[in-house]
């Protein structure tokens, strides 16, 4: 109980102080560092919540299984990822898949905000054996306008990327659903056969998990098939390290910064 005195001799009513439950519920990015080898390095991505009760699941979206002890785990692509969280942050995380024995530990920290993970820790036991260090953060929506454009010999690429919608975590990956449109810019003609390609807005629909999304177009005959990827290099998802894949008109990355 806390008891909140004034001046002039009275005193305020009586305040209860309650644990308060750390609320969140988004797109998370969480980066593992092995300390066995570099090349055992792996993200998790996508939808992180906790309910009343404190617990939380993350879909996984996007794991790069050159760890060859998570690779074991999710062998049959039916991983479960649960969880609890207290009151002051701290929270647990375990990842299971059957048939396989082995299991994932993460032990960390999430901020009062819900925006970061620290202090965190992964432990893959039993039948392999893999530690390291894990970090995240919260990742904004990327919905807007962002802008970019590199040079090239024939001239400079120009590129505006809209994204118009990003829908709710629905899929059994957690990944979030996004629609938008691009349209690209060129000073120089350095392939005559997209000489109508330049200057024509294209409809995109693709998905996003943590910090990375992937965008590309419905198959149209009048023009080349484009694919985007990207990823932010912060949690406020400002800035998009971007790789176009249309022709070799566009270089193989573009710096795409939200207007």
């Amino acid at each position: 109980m806390i008891l909140l005195s004034g001046c002039g001799g009275g005193s305020s009513p009586m305040v209860s102080s309650q644990p308060v439950s750390i609320v969140f519920n988004g797109n998370y990015e969480f980066a593992a560092i092995s300390q066995s080898s570099p090349a055992n390095n792996f993200f998790l991505r996508g939808f992180l919540r906790n309910n009343s009760t404190g617990s939380f699941d993350i879909p996984v979206s996007d794991v790069n299984l050159t760890n060859t002890c998570l690779k074991g785990i999710l062998s049959s692509l039916i991983a479960t990822l649960s969880g609890k969280v207290d009151s002051g942050g701290s929270f647990t995380l375990k990842l299971t898949a059957a048939p396989s024995t082995d299991q994932m530990n993460i032990n960390a920290t999430i901020s009062q905000d819900g925006q970061t993970i620290s202090n965190g820790s992964y432990t893959i036991g039993r039948d392999c054996a893999d530690s390291g260090t894990v970090t995240g953060f919260a990742v904004r929506p990327f919905t807007g306008t962002y802008k970019g454009s590199v040079k090239t010999s024939s001239g400079t690429v120009g590129a505006t990327l809209v994204i118009d919608t990003q829908g709710s975590a629905t899929t059994a990956f957690g990944s979030f659903p996004l629609t938008g449109s691009v349209v690209f810019t060129n000073t120089g003609i350095c392939d005559p056969t997209l000489a109508g390609f330049f200057g024509t807005q294209l409809a995109l629909d693709g998905s996003a998990a943590g910090a990375s999304l992937s965008l590309h177009t419905a198959p149209n005959p009048e023009f080349v098939a484009v694919e985007i990827s990207g990823l932010a290099t912060s949690g406020t998802a400002n800035t998009i390290q971007a790789t176009a894949r249309i022709s070799t008109c566009i270089p193989p990355t573009i710096t795409l910064t939200r207007q």
